[in-house]
């Protein structure tokens, strides 16, 4: 599947639904489209192709969103920046995948300023909003000014996609890369364990250049549902934003969900659309479970996942399932619990967690040694 068709279809077939809100901005997937066809041949015009890599370094708003579509529909890989990387975080990451354009906003380019010299593979470099402030920068709106009647390159779905570096807090950070068959695998996998339909608003407002996000974000549009985009973790603007929009489907990370039961008088907001909530990244204690479920009448659906392959396994959204679990292998998920020699345990004994998924990455960019001690025969390493 070819990622950058979400758009085209809701284009096609439902051009005037709501696909993204961003405060008080509404865009149709006919605007989306259009906005993400532009980017896109501004991108070919650079001379941009298939397989050169574009860093991404926005917080969540409507700039990301059509920096990754219009990357995916020209067969460009994106790097989505950590907003929270610092400055030789983000000179290393720029330095390892060979970017050669980046399109960012300046709040988190200031990060990158002190370091840039050190920068060798970026020709370009493209800000949103004031970009007079910084030398060698062009406005991102550059890209919007060329008509979008570009012949876009036919995509390959064994191509890779997206590389998503991990944290780095123990060693250098490692290109997590996804095609995009795989991506498109995590996209239809998410629709099914969310049973979403064209129905759903989603409000995300875990950060789409983390894997969560990210995964988040595919699922939605390529659904053809609605996204409301929560540009920051505010728990009194969040839980206003699930009320105004009438969110039904959410997520969030534990300490994020705990901070939304612990808002005075939450449960007198209105979240009665609120269908399924999804926790990832931490393991959710068992008072917060109730706490959420007494406040806001959902239950929290704990499931685990990492850059890598997400989520692997999951519980049924109606109904917790056993207390502390992490739930059942996701679609096309097939899991082994083996010994450090790799041999399968015996039912009740505790090993790691192997998983062969569809969805799961191909490898870590340019790292053979770490790929091929995370993969062996078609089976990933989690380290769990």
């Amino acid at each position: 599947m070819d990622l950058g068709n979400a758009l085209r279809t809701g284009h096609s077939q439902y051009p005037t639904k709501t696909a993204l809100i961003m405060e008080e901005r509404v865009w149709t997937y006919a605007d989306l489209d259009t906005a993400t066809d532009r980017m896109a041949a501004g991108l070919l015009a650079l001379g941009v192709s298939p397989g050169d890599r574009v860093a991404v370094h926005f917080t969540n708003g409507f700039e990301i969103v059509v920096a990754y579509y219009a990357c995916f529909k020209i067969g460009a890989i994106v790097v989505p920046l950590n907003t929270r990387m610092k400055g030789l975080e983000l000179q290393y990451v720029l330095n390892h995948s060979a970017a050669r354009f980046y399109l960012g906003q300046p709040g988190l380019f200031a990060e990158l300023v002190p370091v840039r010299s050190g920068v060798q593979t970026i020709e370009r470099y493209f800000l949103s909003g004031e970009a007079s402030a910084f030398e060698g920068v062009s406005p991102l709106a550059e890209l919007d000014g060329v008509p979008a009647d570009a012949t876009f390159p036919s995509i390959d779905p064994d191509a890779v996609g997206a590389i998503l570096y991990t944290s780095g807090t123990t060693a250098r950070p490692k290109g997590v890369t996804h095609t995009v068959r795989t991506l498109s695998h995590l996209a239809t996998n998410g629709i099914a364990l969310a049973q979403t339909d064209s129905t759903d608003v989603v409000g995300i407002v875990v950060p789409v250049c983390h894997a969560f996000g990210f995964g988040s974000l595919l699922t939605t549009l390529t659904a053809g549902t609605t996204l409301v985009m929560i540009p920051r973790f505010d728990p009194v603007f969040v839980l206003e934003q699930l009320q105004r929009h009438r969110v039904s489907l959410f997520g969030g990370l534990p300490i994020m969900l705990n901070a939304l039961v612990n808002v005075p008088g939450a449960s007198a907001y209105d979240v009665s659309a609120l269908r399924a909530c999804f926790a990832g990244g931490d393991a959710v204690p068992t008072e917060l479970q109730r706490r959420f479920k007494d406040t806001f009448s959902v239950d929290i659906t704990e499931a685990c996942g990492m850059t890598e392959v997400q989520p692997y396994t999951c519980n049924p959204i109606y109904g917790r399932g056993k207390t502390g679990a992490i739930g059942l292998p996701g679609p096309g998920v097939t899991l082994r619990i083996v010994d450090p020699l790799g041999r399968d345990v015996p039912a009740g004994e505790e090993g790691e967690i192997l998983v062969r998924s569809e969805a799961m990455m191909i490898g870590y960019w340019n790292d053979p040694e770490a790929t091929a001690a995370t993969i062996a025969d078609g089976w990933l390493r989690t380290g769990d």
